[in-house]
């Protein structure tokens, strides 16, 4: 069998963030916010390479099972027991184990378990997942005072730059010109205005940035864009407890159209009255991305 090349790993600056939330000796329980896609997972499992002995990852969307880890109760040996039932080749080493509750919208209640564990001190706990926007509250009420929370977003021009070559210190150059207000040479505004408008056109996406990294063309960058595109709307069919998921998706939808236009401005009042979501087929002037 072929064996599958790993996925290429942009270098983000949301790994210093981690870094130094495993730097604090009172480190509680983290929560990872971000929209879908944005890289939270590969981040989390990147950080872990190397400074843990064991991550043990439970996502709770591709393994619902996973969610009977509190059916003893929520106390961090509870937990640690059941899951180690659950599926026997996870590995618990206290003080080197990183525990990372992935797609926590699918099972909020695991943030009971957070005091426990940050009172346990055993393991260094991360959570994360997508539309914690909807949840969040939900979840931060259940761990109040036992939680940290960051926020993890998609590529910036300077992540995009250092995942093209170049390095901290000609990024940090670059960066000191526009402090400055100091010209750039005509050299440097060529190079670094093409790979602006490349940044512009494939956005920050990391699987997008990584497939124009790797093939240095634009090649099947549409294609993923636009898969990316209809998971959102899936995700707000999914996940928008107590709102009108056909109102989202409509606003959802309007948005490249309007931003296209030459004010670049988003005006609620110009979706159609009773849009259902379906605009590129239900005859809206509105388009799907």
């Amino acid at each position: 069998m072929k064996a599958t090349k790993p996925a290429l790993f942009l270098d983000r600056k949301f790994l210093r963030v981690l870094e130094a939330w495993k730097k604090r000796a009172d480190r509680l329980p983290l929560i990872v916010k971000g929209a879908r896609q944005v890289g939270k997972t590969e981040c989390i499992r990147h950080f872990a390479a190397g400074r843990y002995r064991s991550l043990v990852e439970i996502n709770f969307a591709l393994r619902p099972e996973f969610k009977a880890a509190v059916r003893d109760g929520y106390s961090a040996e509870n937990v640690v027991r059941n899951l180690s039932f659950v599926d026997p080749r996870l590995h618990f080493h206290p003080g080197d184990t990183l525990l990372f509750f992935d797609e926590i919208q699918d099972f909020p209640e695991i943030a009971t378990t957070f005091k426990s564990f940050a009172e346990d001190g055993r393991f260094d706990v991360v959570a994360s997942g997508s539309l914690l926007g909807v949840h969040l509250k939900r979840i931060e009420s259940i761990a109040v005072g036992y939680q940290e929370t960051e926020t993890m977003r998609s590529l910036d021009f300077e992540e995009f730059l250092a995942a093209v070559g170049y390095s901290a210190a000609q990024v940090d150059d670059l960066f000191g010109h526009l402090v400055e207000a100091r010209p750039f040479g005509p050299a440097t505004t060529e190079a670094i205005g093409r790979f602006f408008s490349d940044f512009c056109a494939v956005g920050g996406m990391p699987e997008a940035d990584a497939k124009y990294v790797s093939t240095g063309t634009f090649e099947r960058i549409p294609d993923i864009q636009r898969r990316i595109a209809r998971d959102y709307r899936s995700d707000v069919r999914k996940y928008a407890e107590g709102l009108d998921p056909l109102r989202i998706v409509a606003v959802f939808d309007s948005v490249p159209a309007q931003l296209a236009k030459e004010n670049r401005k988003f005006q609620l009042a110009r979706i159609e009255k009773g849009a259902t979501g379906g605009a590129a087929s239900s005859g809206s002037k509105t388009r799907a991305w």
